[in-house]
């Protein structure tokens, strides 16, 4: 049976106090929500290099750096770092037909490859790849809803790959910082 009196206020205290603890704890170590990866302030402002400025992929990317407040450059000599997109391609495989060949288990593979320099071209990061993969099922019959699918498919391993992108430099340039 509960009391009908209130808590105590030392144990009130104790409360209040052991939650803002748990609070300045989390906070303090670097916890972010998951997407909320911080860039670096040491790493800007930023030139995005690729072969195909107007990719999809090359929007997202700036999209998500601009969200994150990262001052982009268009002229390479006034950015303290370059991120150079190299590759990025899909691939589909089959794993599973059906005996009618009219649905399938498939995996979607999307591969993505960068690296990180400085204003003089030095290496931060070396190449580096990143690889997201899904399955997925594809039915002859529905190929309307499968190519939509697909499409969706095919952002989501982007997106996914772009913050497995952003969370690698962030993590990494703690690292090269602390050897220059």
């Amino acid at each position: 049976m509960r009391s009908m009196y209130p808590m105590p206020t030392r144990q009130r205290a104790c409360q209040l106090l052991c939650w803002l603890l748990l609070t300045a704890t989390i906070s303090g170590c670097g916890f972010h929500l998951r997407g909320q990866q911080m860039w670096p302030p040491t790493l800007q402002p930023v030139y995005l290099d690729s072969t195909t400025p107007y990719a999809t992929v090359v929007k997202q990317l700036r999209a998500l750096l601009i969200n994150q407040g990262v001052q982009l450059r268009d002229d390479p000599s006034q950015a303290a770092v370059h991120l150079q997109l190299l590759t990025q391609s899909f691939n589909k495989q089959a794993i599973s037909i059906n005996a009618q060949t009219s649905a399938r288990q498939i995996i979607l593979t999307y591969t993505l490859s960068y690296k990180l320099t400085d204003a003089n071209d030095r290496e931060l990061l070396p190449e580096q790849r990143i690889v997201m993969s899904q399955s997925n099922t594809e039915s002859d019959n529905q190929l309307v809803s499968t190519q939509s699918q697909t499409e969706m498919l095919k952002n989501n391993l982007q997106q996914r790959a772009l913050q497995a992108l952003i969370t690698q430099i962030v993590i990494q340039s703690a690292q090269f910082h602390a050897a220059s």
